[in-house]
């Protein structure tokens, strides 16, 4: 019986190095596949919060930030097209209130006009593996507020 367990554990071992190693390897051939998909999405988001900041202080058109922002994730080599783009601008007008108007009685009311801009942006990354395909969904949203 000794014999035996002996010879098993002498087996045992190698063949648990030889499982860790194959765990290791898929584990790393996953991430080399999915990482990079991640790291171009951070970027186009990054991209995009730009893109929403600038534009509502540069006053572009909603046709020139979808095209800025697809450039950039076709720069990047992400599967987005331009209908999945959607760009939003608000503009909206404030009048002083009550308070402001009792101060300054003399002068008329002045508007105060102020932008806002969303931006959203979906996409599906599909990865590949050896047999099948998994797909990778990401949802982007800017708007002018976005840090």
């Amino acid at each position: 019986m000794k014999r035996r367990l002996g010879r098993l554990r002498r087996f045992a071992t190698p063949l648990n190095g030889l499982l860790a190693g194959v765990v290791l390897g898929l584990a790393a051939y996953v991430c080399v596949q999915i990482v990079p998909v991640y790291m171009k999405s951070y970027e186009l988001n990054a991209a995009t919060r730009r893109e929403a900041q600038l534009a509502a202080v540069d006053f572009k058109s909603n046709e020139a930030v979808q095209e800025e922002i697809y450039e950039k994730a076709q720069e990047l080599g992400l599967p987005v097209e331009m209908e999945q783009i959607r760009v939003e601008s608000l503009a909206t007008e404030s009048t002083p209130g009550a308070l402001a108007s009792v101060l300054g009685a003399d002068s008329p009311p002045q508007t105060d006009t102020k932008a806002s801009l969303d931006i959203e942006v979906s996409y599906s990354v599909p990865v590949e593996f050896p047999g099948l395909t998994f797909h990778l969904n990401f949802h982007v949203h800017a708007d002018d507020r976005s840090a």
